[in-house]
Parts: structure tokens; sequence; C-alpha cells
């Protein structure tokens, strides 16, 4: 199942050479193939939460605005540059 685009899109920039760049990330699929294939940090809480919230939500068992405010809260764990739109 794939998620819900959201309201507002993120615009995430990841440091350092090879990283991924910037990125718009515009629905929970978005997030979730971002946290699990660019995320500079795959140990921290707020990535794990993310990860669940975001699978939660495209499985329809959780929403998607949650996963959003997830998927935020791993970034700035990560001190990932947010831009939100």
């Amino acid at each position: 199942m794939q998620g819900q685009y959201w309201k507002k899109s993120v615009l995430i920039e990841f440091a350092g050479a090879g990283a991924g760049g910037i990125r718009t990330v515009t629905s929970t699929d978005d997030a979730a193939r971002c946290l699990l294939y660019k995320w500079p940090d795959q140990t921290s809480k707020a990535y794990h939460r993310a990860k669940g919230m975001c699978l939660d939500a495209l499985e329809g068992r959780k929403a998607d605005d949650e996963a959003r405010e997830a998927f935020l809260d791993a970034a700035r764990e990560a001190h990932i540059t947010i831009r939100l739109q």
C-alpha cells in the first residue's frame, strides 16, 4: 500500500559528499524509502520510531501525518537540514 501525499512536502539536505544531496519528500512512501536507503544514522531511537511509523502508515495502521512528524523528529535528531514547504 502506498501512503498518501503530505499536505506540505519536506525538503531535506544530507551533509557530505555522496550522502544523497537534497531531496524533496512528498509522502510517507518517500519518507520510508529515504529512511531505509539514505539515512546517515540508522541506530537512533527517533530513526527507529520514524521507520516504524512510516511502515505502519503504509499498512494503514497509523496516519500519514503522524509518520511525517516522526520523520521530522528523526531528521532533527540526525542534524539533517530541513526546509518545510
